[in-house]
């Protein structure tokens, strides 16, 4: 059986509300996020007489005023800390091709990049 469970942060815990099959809303409470599964399946399986394993449960979290956005901008940050290692990645294996394509050794080429010569191979064989 699947629920869906709304929790919503309310005076140091997590207000849960749940619309079960029959209409009816019921409502429980955990400390964190991380426990609302077992609460809500906890809930659902005592009011329905069912096992609370046959319970799965998709939580939506109603977040405070601004916390939204803070947690945006972290995506924001992380997707653009992801493009700047990809520009890296790729200027490290033209770097590698340049010194290599001028006979330079491979421990010269990681030596001069910072990296292994291992890691140097590594670089030109995805170039």
């Amino acid at each position: 059986m699947n629920v869906d469970a709304s929790a919503e942060w309310s005076d140091g815990w997590w207000a849960v509300t749940i619309t079960l099959p029959d209409g009816s809303t019921q409502h429980t409470q955990a400390r964190t996020l991380g426990k609302v599964e077992h609460m809500v399946k906890d809930l659902v399986s005592l009011l329905l007489e069912i096992e609370a394993d046959g319970v799965h449960v998709d939580t939506r979290p109603v977040l405070p005023t601004g916390i939204e956005a803070a947690l945006a901008a972290i995506g924001d940050a992380h997707n653009e800390a992801e493009l700047a290692k990809a520009r890296e990645v790729a200027a490290r294996r033209n770097a590698a091709a340049a010194m290599r394509s001028r006979n330079l050794t491979l421990r010269d080429v990681g030596a001069l990049m910072g990296v292994s010569h291992q890691r140097a191979a590594q670089l030109l064989q995805d170039v």
